[in-house]
């Protein structure tokens, strides 16, 4: 469940108190928080949250997610290198980031790009 003050963060937000923000979540709270935002152009908060329960599937847990504003809908998707108390092979983590991008490239972000190389990875809708 999303946490009340983040809610109403991302409402405001998206309310026209701030055109710049980014709150950050959860894998278990990302799906709920990207559907706050009903749609925007080719943002879809439904079909980013499905996404979004796809990727808690494959990364069953420390993925996490900043989501928020920069002027139009923004996602980073922030890659764990432990799992279940375990580092990951680099094999393994690039083998379920490969998949999960796949995944992302679906929602049709006007941008798709790594902020941090093999980390964290932005998505952007216009």
């Amino acid at each position: 469940m999303l946490k009340p003050y983040i809610k109403d963060f991302i409402i405001n937000g998206y309310n026209g108190a701030s055109l710049n923000f980014t709150v950050q979540t959860n894998q278990k709270e990302a799906p709920e928080a990207v559907s706050l935002v009903n749609s925007y152009n080719e943002y879809s908060g439904k079909r980013v949250a499905t996404i979004l329960t796809h990727l808690n599937k494959i990364w069953t847990e420390g993925l996490s997610f900043e989501f928020g504003r920069e002027y139009s809908p923004v996602l980073y998707v922030c890659f764990p290198y432990w799992q279940h108390d375990k580092r990951l092979s680099q094999e393994e983590r690039q083998s379920k980031i490969d998949e999960s991008v796949k995944l992302l490239e679906t929602l049709r972000a006007d941008e798709f790009d790594w902020e941090s190389k093999e980390y964290k990875l932005r998505l952007w809708w216009d």
